[in-house]
Order: C-alpha cells, then structure tokens, then sequence
C-alpha cells in the first residue's frame, strides 16, 4: 500500500493486491488462480476516526480472470 500525502482530514491511498483465488465468495467457488489488481480509496478523518469511505477498483475484471 502506498499513502499519498494527505490535505486535513482527506486521504487517498493506492493499493494493488496480489495473491491466489483460494476462497468461495460472490458465488464463485476457489479456482486457485492468480490475482493481481490495483486500486484506491479516499478516506475522510474526524478526530482520528474514518468517517467515511470510498474505493475505486475494477471488480468485473477480476471476475472476468477468475473464469
């Protein structure tokens, strides 16, 4: 994970994760395939404390190379 700097409360972060499908979710069983994606998330902090969220990255291409 990679924090860019923040402004006040405001934080966005770029993330990439990489790893082996070994789990059944979203009505997929485990295929043992690789996975690798990128994405990013915004998060805003009151007194130390998310208080709100946002992520951004391409769930149908994942599923699309878990097929």
């Amino acid at each position: 994970m990679v924090a860019t700097p923040a402004d006040g409360d405001h934080v966005v972060v770029r993330w990439r994760v990489r790893g082996t499908h070994l789990g059944a979710g979203r009505g997929m069983p485990a295929t043992a395939r690789p996975v690798n994606f990128r994405g990013m998330t915004w998060l805003t902090f009151k007194g130390g404390v998310i208080i709100e969220g946002w992520d951004s990255w391409n769930l149908g291409r994942l599923l699309e190379s878990l097929k």
